[in-house]
């Protein structure tokens, strides 16, 4: 044996791998270059960047990942910023989360990305600047736009044909910042756009997506949005949140606002098949019950979800306006359980769509309290076509005095539900 302790090491080592070896075992290094630019995709961007240090054969392996999630504090300077992005090969998603003062070049590096996810704090300088960045990005399929500023934009067009998916969320901004910023005379109506017909908006946004699929809009109207060539749509979610600490209409005017609101985008997306919608969204358009008399009609809708902090109540007018406009409804899913008062005996009216289409009904979160067990009641009842009914209840209830749970008695709620008349239709419980 050699009296060299380095060539004892590497023989040590070199027995050690060939006998992991004949053990079936696999060293990361042994799987193809392929699998291993996947595992650094999934590592945050620094720490991918950093597996360049590790050997020759993982020096340029990181430049095939394609999502980029950039931060205040990396990559500030301008000139390293585009050496960086010029050595990637392929870019699908990137995440901005920059400060005001950020340059806007930073982006305009990315105009290639199939996917743009721009967090709050980065503010665009002025109109011409988020133009020349919407303008130029022909690849653009997903955009994101989380609590987004648009105080120095006046109004922007989002225009791409490959555009699929555009998910926002909204804020009201603060009277001072509405003061600094006016995008149009207050009064003034567009009867095109998405937006309060009280009050202005900070910005008006123009999205012109021919291949348009999915769309999302949450939080509370702050901007002015117009929706162009939504006949490709096939899912919308519409999630309205107060901005204050509850919805106790001491803002009537605002909360008015968004009824509109709420009311023109409803329009816009009446050719949806999937829609979700949460009860605070019904909540803001019962501030003008004409609102709720000129609904649209969603022929093509054949899939509901209606979202509810507390069981959703059958004879809620709201929620009776919006089904009867929804004629060819097949599957209607209540999250957070459904109620109707014992007193009772219908719901009145019935929707058209339980009479002739809806074959499935699934239920959320059932505590089984007494009004919730009479909704489902009515409902199977109600529902003349029915042909699967699921149930699944809460393990437990939350006293929001004491903050004690309290178990549910699932198997008791199960029996119950099981002897109402119809409940012989596919029912899961």
């Amino acid at each position: 044996m050699s009296s060299n302790p380095l060539i004892n090491e590497k023989k040590h080592k070199k027995d050690y791998m060939e006998e992991k070896n004949d053990e079936g075992g696999t060293n990361i290094c042994d799987l193809p270059d392929p699998v291993l630019a996947l595992i650094i995709s999934s590592l945050p961007t620094k720490e991918a960047v950093r597996t360049s240090l590790l050997s020759k054969r993982w020096q340029h392996l990181w430049k095939d990942i394609s999502k980029i999630d950039l931060k205040e504090g990396g990559y500030r300077e301008i000139q390293l910023f585009r050496e960086f992005v010029s050595k990637l090969l392929v870019i699908d998603k990137v995440s901005f989360e920059f400060g005001s003062n950020s340059k806007s070049s930073f982006i305009h590096s990315f105009a290639k990305s199939k996917e743009f996810e721009f967090e709050k704090d980065y503010i665009f300088s002025d109109s011409s600047s988020a133009h020349r960045l919407f303008s130029g990005c022909p690849s653009l399929e997903v955009l994101t736009l989380v609590y987004y500023n648009w105080m120095n934009v006046k109004a922007i067009t989002i225009s791409s044909p490959l555009l699929q998916k555009v998910v926002i969320r909204d804020c009201k901004y603060d009277d001072d910042e509405e003061d600094d910023y006016q995008s149009h005379e207050e009064d003034e109506e567009d009867d095109d756009g998405i937006g309060g017909q009280n009050g202005s908006k900070c910005c008006e946004i123009v999205v012109d997506a021919a291949n348009l699929k999915s769309f999302s809009y949450g939080g509370f109207p702050g901007n002015d949005y117009s929706l162009i060539s939504t006949n490709s749509l096939i899912e919308a979610t519409i999630d309205i949140e107060s901005p204050y600490n509850c919805f106790d209409f001491d803002h009537w005017e605002s909360y008015q606002d968004a009824g509109y609101f709420v009311s023109s985008l409803l329009e816009k997306l009446s050719c949806v098949e999937r829609l979700i919608i949460t009860k605070a969204t019904f909540m803001v358009l019962s501030t003008d019950e004409s609102l709720l008399w000129d609904l649209s009609v969603f022929s093509n809708l054949v899939k509901f979800r209606l979202f509810s902090d507390s069981p959703n109540e059958l004879s809620d007018q709201p929620t009776l306006e919006m089904l009867k406009n929804m004629p060819c409804l097949q599957v209607i899913t209540f999250e957070n359980g459904v109620c109707m008062p014992i007193d009772r005996a219908n719901m009145d009216p019935i929707p058209m769509c339980f009479k002739t289409h809806l074959k499935t009904i699934k239920i959320r979160d059932c505590r089984g309290l007494e009004e919730e067990l009479h909704g489902i009641k009515i409902l199977l009842q109600s529902a003349a076509v029915l042909k699967k009914l699921h149930v699944r209840c809460r393990l437990y209830t939350l006293d929001r005095y004491s903050g004690t749970k309290e178990e549910v008695n699932t198997t008791e709620v199960y029996e119950k539900i099981a002897k109402f008349p119809r409940a012989s239709v596919d029912c899961e419980i």
